[in-house]
């Protein structure tokens, strides 16, 4: 993990606007229990990202490895357990994910408007201002061109989860630097800010995006715009490879 995960303070799971999920009952976490010990094949305490993605590809989700070791990052951080990243989560952090999942699946579950199993840019940008991110349409678009794994134009709920995370993350940190002035900011720094996010953007477009944000902290809405820069060629290239089919 990068160095600013680890001066980001831990917070509440949950998407931005969202309370933290509830405490799981007495009964699902025996059944939780069970599932840990039946998935924590080499019995040392801790799933690592190999284990749960076999487990988690059982019971019918389809979360890249990616996504899973960004969830499982973000549990750890939680716990300030950063140090066993490559260990995997104990079982009070694989109880804390489930409830974070289930939380999710409830939330889509809202924002899927017409019950069709996903969710179109009108759905989303709707549910978003109800979370408290009035997100720009294009902006949702895209989040969603860069989620949307099987090109369809719609998210499903595992690539629902995927764009949950940014937005988790660019809300943590720009909270985190919500009174350094974009200027202080080193561009090493943002760049390892972003990687928490899951966002790869060059030190040279760091500097760049530094140099254009002077004089103001660093929001949502520029983390946003750091997305943006830092997705703009890849984005290129996928329509391209699109249209060229």
């Amino acid at each position: 993990p990068r160095r600013v995960l680890r001066v980001v303070p831990p917070q509440s799971a949950g998407l931005p606007g969202l309370p933290p999920p509830p405490p799981l009952p007495a009964k699902a976490l025996e059944q939780l229990k069970g599932a840990f010990s039946s998935i924590d094949s080499n019995g040392d305490g801790r799933v690592d990202v190999g284990e749960l993605h076999i487990a988690l590809k059982k019971a019918g989700f389809h979360f890249p490895k990616r996504v899973i070791r960004r969830m499982l990052n973000y549990h750890l951080h939680q716990a300030d357990e950063l140090s066993n990243v490559e260990k995997g989560i104990n079982f009070d952090q694989f109880a804390s994910l489930s409830a974070f999942l289930e939380m999710m699946k409830k939330t889509f579950k809202t924002l899927d408007g017409d019950g069709n199993g996903c969710i179109d840019d009108k759905e989303l940008g709707s549910g978003l201002i109800d979370l408290g991110l009035p997100i720009k349409g294009r902006d949702i678009r895209l989040l969603m061109a860069i989620v949307d794994a099987d090109n369809n134009g719609t998210v499903e709920f595992e690539e629902f989860v995927d764009l949950a995370f940014y937005l988790i993350y660019f809300r943590l940190i720009a909270q985190t630097f919500s009174s350094t002035k974009v200027e202080n900011l080193a561009p090493a720094d943002l760049q390892d800010a972003c990687s928490c996010a899951g966002v790869d953007i060059t030190l040279e477009k760091a500097t760049t995006f530094i140099d254009n944000h002077k004089g103001r902290p660093l929001s949502f809405q520029d983390m946003m715009g750091v997305f943006l820069i830092a997705q703009k060629d890849e984005i290129r290239a996928k329509h391209a490879t699109e249209q060229s089919i």
